[in-house]
């Protein structure tokens, strides 16, 4: 009987069919949240990709270090094989000797190899020409292997110019860092005593490096010479750090690359500003550390949750399977 409105009483909405679109929706609302993740983790490393090859053509794809006083930085340990084969091919007491020793291994100036000393040196055994930072690791590793302490020091005209730039040696005499140069076969001194680059930078500083001198040790088979290099040397010691190779293989790799890879301790001037320095160590950080980091996140997030769309059909279609029919409702009777 129609009811007293002459209306006709709908069916009702099966709840099935509203839960399975409800569901459908949100598992289309969350595919589209996970590949919107996905991009978003590709465009961080991206990136952090342009960010450091950016970085790496001005030669600062390492973490700079300020400190005041350079002469408390000790130097980057060898490894010990690499001072076993420097110890059998050079040999000698004094760093004028070994520094003889190692400008005759290498006839001409040329592109340095992939590698460390080891490398360089069999390079230039084989004729192949090496440049100041070849030069520089080749002799601090001979110094090391002969029971001498050696570090690498960097010299920049300005921070972040690779051209305008020079890798050289500094050995420990008599309790002072002396710069014994093995691309020009020089140091430098002023009243006939010895200087590190932090002294040289200091006279810079105060106007007293008329007195500073390079001291030339005699002829040797590399032809590189001082006197004809295509810049003033003094203007070199504008910035002055030391290097260090930090960690291998695996430090060198983004994100955990900005603390265990490489790294220079710059010297810095008490009083003066050092925004150069923070500027272009936050690019680092953040093309090393910060972007790559949140990159792998967001990938990750996205991942799982593509990952989990795929999984949650299956998952329904195995809850339906495991309850069975739906059961039937007779009427009763009457």
């Amino acid at each position: 009987m129609p009811g007293k409105e002459g209306k006709t009483p709908s069916a009702p909405v099966a709840p099935g069919p509203v839960r399975e679109a409800r569901a459908g929706y949100l598992r289309i609302r969350a595919v589209g949240c996970s590949w919107c993740l996905v991009s978003l983790g590709l465009v961080l490393l991206l990136a952090s990709a342009v960010l450091l090859w950016h970085l790496s053509a001005h030669g600062m794809v390492v973490r700079l270090v300020p400190v005041e006083r350079l002469s408390a930085v000790a130097p980057s340990p060898s490894e010990v094989q690499e001072l076993e084969v420097m110890a059998r091919e050079f040999r000698g007491k004094e760093p004028v000797e070994l520094l003889s020793q190692v400008m005759n291994h290498v006839e001409r100036v040329g592109p340095d190899p992939k590698g460390g000393a080891t490398q360089f040196l069999e390079h230039a055994k084989a004729g192949g020409g090496l440049v100041c930072f070849g030069m520089a690791h080749l002799y601090a590793a001979a110094a090391r292997g002969n029971g001498l302490q050696a570090r690498i020091i960097g010299l920049s005209r300005n921070l972040g110019d690779r051209y305008d730039s020079h890798t050289t040696v500094e050995v420990r005499q008599d309790g002072r860092w002396v710069i014994f140069d093995p691309t020009f076969n020089v140091s430098f001194a002023r009243d006939g005593v010895l200087l590190g680059a932090e002294e040289i930078q200091r006279a810079l500083l105060e106007g007293t490096s008329r007195a500073v001198v390079p001291i030339y040790y005699g002829p040797v088979k590399y032809p590189a010479r001082l006197e004809t290099y295509y810049m003033h040397w003094l203007s070199l010691f504008n910035n002055v750090f030391v290097l260090d190779a930090g960690g291998k293989r695996l430090g060198k790799l983004p994100p955990i690359r900005y603390w265990f890879g490489p790294r220079i301790y710059i010297k810095t001037t008490p009083g003066h500003p050092d925004e150069h320095i923070r500027f272009w160590d936050g690019l680092y950080l953040s093309s090393s550390a910060i972007l790559p980091s949140l990159g792998l996140a967001f990938l990750a997030l996205g991942g799982l949750g593509l990952w989990l769309c795929r999984r949650a059909p299956h998952l329904d279609s195995s809850s339906a399977a495991e309850a069975g029919p739906p059961a039937i409702r007779c009427k009763p009777p009457g």
